[in-house]
């Protein structure tokens, strides 16, 4: 019996001590699991405690409040799971929470479901997650993340949110891990993203005075460095008739750029061709082709010909009509041939003119001289008649010059 009651002593010293180990305000429940209810609502004890936990436990914050500032630079240790599934949001405003395990949240709650947000402008929160971080996606669509007033996460580990998420205002967010956002993603008033690892972003991108997103991974993302393309095929030579088109390609990433307009070519004209030519009385054409492509670059009149001169007394005759003779008037039918000249004023040949005057007179005596009008071709020159009879004795009929 007191070898018995001996043992039964024992093992209830071992049992006291035991419990001496254990922290003094630390409820265990299911073995490895601690809920901040077994606290009393002491977050201070709970995140103590939280803190000095071993890998495999869990602790379960289950309470519809705040996480305020008491939680100041606390840590998760590694292995260890902070479940935050219940609260109305889970704020760090103060100090700094390193994430070494994995953490859970889960908004239950229409607003903010994960926020670091400094009280006083004094106040720089920091979150750094070394671990696994998660948002569950829930109910509530305005759900959120917030980082604002001085607030930073620094994540290294994985980040996963099914949120939404504000980074507005004066908020950072610094990527070296991977960073997966379900929803979209705004950045605004003063604050900046930068990723410098994997930034996965599913929902879309909007941005708010002087926010900014920098993508340190892409060697390009502060702008491409682009050169000339080596790929001939889709280079296009200029003509004088067309723009060409230089490919481009940046020459540290490889993409492709937009490329650029080459100018087209001017013409290369040829000498003025003469297509029609210039008569006494008509216009002549002339035009001048490119010799590169053939098109009509220039077109033009060439003036009638003028008269530098005549030929008196040749192929000169006049015939009288018989109409004209009964009503006393001559209708005089000559010839003369006149030297014609361009408009460069060389001489380019003679011509022989038929003219048709009218000269008061009668039927047998017929003299006198006949001047030109001023549009006539023959201005400035004279003609000199005298015939006798019918018209058979033309004794003289020329013309002079005024």
């Amino acid at each position: 019996m007191k070898s018995k009651s001996k043992k039964f002593m024992a093992l209830i010293v071992s049992v006291f001590m035991l419990a001496a180990l254990l922290p003094a305000t630390a409820v265990a429940a299911d073995g490895d699991v601690y809920r901040f209810s077994d606290y009393d609502n002491d977050q201070k004890a709970f995140f103590e405690d939280l803190a000095k936990a071993q890998p495999g436990e869990t602790f379960i914050y289950n309470t519809m409040q705040y996480i305020n500032s008491e939680i100041a630079s606390s840590v998760v240790p590694a292995g260890v799971t902070l479940d935050v599934t219940a609260i109305h949001t889970f704020s760090i405003r103060q100090g700094t929470l390193d994430n070494y395990g994995t953490i859970k949240v889960c908004g239950g709650y229409q607003g903010a479901s994960f926020e670091i947000n400094g009280l006083e402008p004094s106040d720089f929160p920091v979150f750094n997650n070394y671990g696994i971080f998660y948002i569950y996606e829930n109910e509530y669509p305005r759900c959120i993340v917030v980082v604002r007033n001085g607030g930073t996460i620094n994540n290294y580990g994985t980040f996963t949110n099914a949120t939404n998420m504000n980074v507005m205002p004066d908020g950072t967010v610094n990527n070296h891990g991977t960073f997966i956002n379900e929803r979209d993603l705004r950045i605004g008033a003063d604050s900046v993203v930068n990723n410098h690892y994997i930034f996965i972003q599913n929902g879309t991108f909007s941005f708010y005075s002087n926010g900014i997103f920098n993508d340190y991974t892409d060697p390009c993302f502060f702008g491409h460095q682009f050169i000339d393309s080596p790929i001939i095929e889709d280079y296009i030579a200029p003509t004088c008739i067309g723009d060409g088109f230089a490919p481009t390609v940046c020459s540290v990433c490889g993409i492709a750029g937009d490329g650029y307009e080459i100018p087209k070519l001017d013409h290369v004209p040829a000498n003025r061709i003469t297509v029609k030519e210039p008569t006494r009385t008509e216009k002549g054409e002339w035009e001048i082709y490119c010799l590169t492509c053939g098109n009509l670059l220039e077109c033009g009149e060439i003036d009638e010909l003028g008269i530098t001169g005549v030929t008196t007394n040749i192929d000169c005759f006049a015939t009288i009509t018989e109409t004209a003779k009964n009503s006393k008037v001559w209708e005089v039918t000559f010839t003369v041939t006149v030297t014609l000249i361009d408009e460069d004023g060389e001489i380019v040949g003679t011509e022989v003119v038929l003219y048709v005057i009218y000269l008061d007179g009668n039927n047998s005596n017929l003299s006198g001289v006949y001047s030109f009008d001023d549009d006539h071709d023959l201005a400035g020159y004279k003609l000199v008649y005298d015939i006798k009879g019918n018209g058979s004795n033309i004794k003289t009929f020329g013309i002079i010059q005024s």
